[in-house]
């Protein structure tokens, strides 16, 4: 069973215009490390800021969003990764995507749902898929519960064929999630 599977498509992306190294990457927000993960060789990283359209009422500074696509440009593949800053539990950040779902895709659904340990944290898997601008996708969100009060969100968005395509390449990269500064 494919632990990742959900949509985010109505997130609008806002990256920079620099590439980041692809070596393990150490997420950072108000200039503190938080967490850090491994990115698949080979695939483009950026770093930029990310904001719900429309953004919610009382928003403050958007985090920071690492943004990572294949190497293979016809892909419709997206991997974004933050620490939300409006939801510091699994439980939390559950909660909020189901406000979420409607406003990101049309006739949307959850196909799964699970809660699982990775790399020895607690993790919560959403799955969706829906229909946008004629098209469907698959989204995931899995968030990583890094602190007692901090999380590590990692959504997949994409077609079904770059879903299976990429599998094992998302599924290794999730399991390298962990607190800023522990080793692998």
């Amino acid at each position: 069973m494919r632990i990742l599977r959900v949509a985010l498509i109505g997130l609008a992306v806002v990256v920079a215009s620099t590439s980041l190294s692809l070596a393990e990457v150490v997420y950072s927000k108000g200039g503190e490390a938080v967490y850090q993960f491994d990115p698949p060789k080979g695939w483009k990283l950026r770093k930029g800021t990310y904001r719900l359209d429309p953004a919610p009422a009382g928003m403050s500074e958007t985090p920071p969003i690492y943004s990572l696509r294949p190497k293979h440009t016809g892909d419709s593949m997206w991997v974004g990764t933050w620490s939300p800053d409006h939801a510091s539990t699994i439980k939390e950040f559950g909660a909020k995507l189901k406000g979420l779902r409607g406003r990101l895709m049309s006739k949307s659904h959850v196909t799964y749902t699970d809660k699982r340990v990775i790399n020895g944290l607690p993790v919560g898997i959403w799955a969706a898929t829906g229909m946008r601008e004629g098209k469907w996708y698959d989204l995931a969100f899995a968030a990583v519960q890094i602190q007692p009060d901090e999380l590590a969100v990692v959504a997949f968005i994409g077609e079904r064929a770059d879903f299976d395509r990429y599998e094992k390449e998302l599924s290794d990269m999730l399991a390298t999630v962990r607190p800023a500064g522990e080793a692998k």
